[in-house]
């Protein structure tokens, strides 16, 4: 048996794949996606690879090729998992597991960690009073604005003292060779959300929400993971409800992904869900800058971030733990990929619910007829909330022929009665759209 291995899973690791041979004493303990040791190069250097595939057939000369040392234990368990996630895509839609790969592993680790430079002074301040006395003495200017600056504030940044005071690096080296400063290195996190609190949310849930809760809550308490089609009409209060389901997860230790079209993702949206769930949220979509992605990413994977509100390849976050997927208006089309692999993010994602455990929410007041057949069918629980908030009535709709309007000599767009209606509208001081 041999195995197809990636040594690296960074982008430009990605485009070569190796093959080793599978020892008899690990025939089956490995799975796709497991990480392993194996020697590397001419030196043979012990290196870590992730497992893209099996085989029994060899594509080289046999006697060349060196054989896996070992499971990886230390090996990211997550990474794992969409590995093996990236291997299904590859079956299941086809094209190259490097494509798969590039799809599923998308953050280029090349990255740069933004980081804040703090000069802390390390004396007392009459200490610091009289070495300001010994450079203004010495006319040692540059070091005389810095400790004039450290005695106003114990910590300053130094891109402020560098722009501003005009201070060099040099500078502070000396400082911090006297044993007056010290300097040190913070990790920024270059956060895509600008309203940071979280706010307290005190609902009353009407009797379809609350079924629909106890519905998701009775099934999870059992260990059950379902795929379900959340039903409603606009206005019905879906997403109080799915989102009462992502708060269930997390207060037993698990992660949540919620996928939202990615023309809904405003920052208005993406404020509401951070005022809910607070530092606990990730946001991924198109418009964040390649540092903004990395730092989330970041969070997501180090499990800072359990909750990822995000678009269609927001599925492929690397959340440890997942316990819920929501797929919010699954019927739109935006949740198809035109690129290889040209997949299905609600395919992929009952996938990866299936591969980790987890439950599946699908909301929407129009479902795809697939969904809803599924759901007619039993494959999916359907939770059906046909009735507005408070009972309010939905909107009158007319449905107007424009054919009928042609004969009756009418060339406009617009038909005799929304004539009638928005000149109604207007006599009466309101506004139309």
């Amino acid at each position: 048996m041999y195995a197809d291995i990636i040594i690296d899973i960074t982008h430009e690791k990605l485009d070569k794949v190796f093959q080793y041979r599978v020892p008899e004493e690990l025939e089956g303990d490995l799975r796709t996606g497991a990480g392993v040791i194996v020697p590397f190069g001419r030196g043979n250097r012990e290196t870590k690879g992730y497992i893209v595939g099996f085989s029994e057939t060899c594509d080289y000369d046999a006697e060349k090729i060196k054989d896996i040392l070992r499971t990886d234990t230390s090996s990211v368990a997550i990474e794992a998992r969409l590995v093996a996630l990236a291997a299904w895509m590859k079956e299941y839609y086809g094209g190259t597991m490097i494509q798969a790969l590039k799809t599923v592993l998308p953050i280029k680790r090349t990255e740069q960690q933004k980081e804040q430079r703090i000069l802390k002074r390390c004396i007392s301040r009459e200490a610091g009073e009289k070495k300001l006395e010994e450079y203004l003495h010495k006319n040692q200017k540059a070091r005389a604005r810095l400790m004039a600056a450290l005695l106003d504030d114990e910590e300053v940044e130094y891109s402020l003292i560098s722009q501003k005071l005009n201070i060099t690096l040099t500078v502070v080296r000396a400082l911090e060779e006297q044993g007056v400063l010290e300097i040190k290195n913070h990790k920024i996190y270059r956060n895509p959300v600008k309203e940071k609190e979280q706010q307290r949310h005190f609902i009353t849930y009407t009797e379809e929400q609350e079924r629909a809760i106890r519905t998701f809550e009775n099934d999870y308490k059992k260990g059950i993971r379902k795929t379900y089609l959340l039903y409603g009409v606009t206005g019905s209060g879906k997403t109080e409800v799915y989102l009462a389901m992502v708060q269930r997860t997390l207060e037993i230790g698990k992660g949540a992904i919620i996928l939202v079209p990615e023309i809904a993702l405003t920052p208005q949206m993406v404020r509401w869900f951070h005022s809910r769930f607070g530092e606990n949220t990730a946001v991924l979509h198109s418009r964040l800058t390649d540092g903004q992605r990395y730092d989330e990413w970041r969070r997501i994977r180090s499990g800072q971030a359990r909750v990822v509100v995000g678009a269609r390849s927001a599925i492929f976050a690397p959340v440890d733990k997942l316990g819920l997927i929501v797929i919010d208006e699954e019927h739109e089309q935006t949740y198809l990929s035109d690129k290889h692999p040209r997949y299905d993010a609600r395919r992929v994602a009952k996938q990866r619910c299936e591969n980790e455990g987890a439950a599946l929410i699908l909301s929407s007041a129009t479902p795809s007829i697939l969904s809803f057949a599924m759901a007619r069918r039993g494959d999916y629980t359907l939770v059906e909330m046909p009735r507005r908030v408070g009972n309010r009535p939905l909107p009158q709709v007319t449905v107007v022929d424009m054919r009928r309007e042609l004969e009756a000599g009418n060339r406009s767009i617009f038909s005799a009665l929304l004539i009638q209606k928005l000149k109604e509208c207007l006599d009466g001081g309101h506004q139309a759209m």
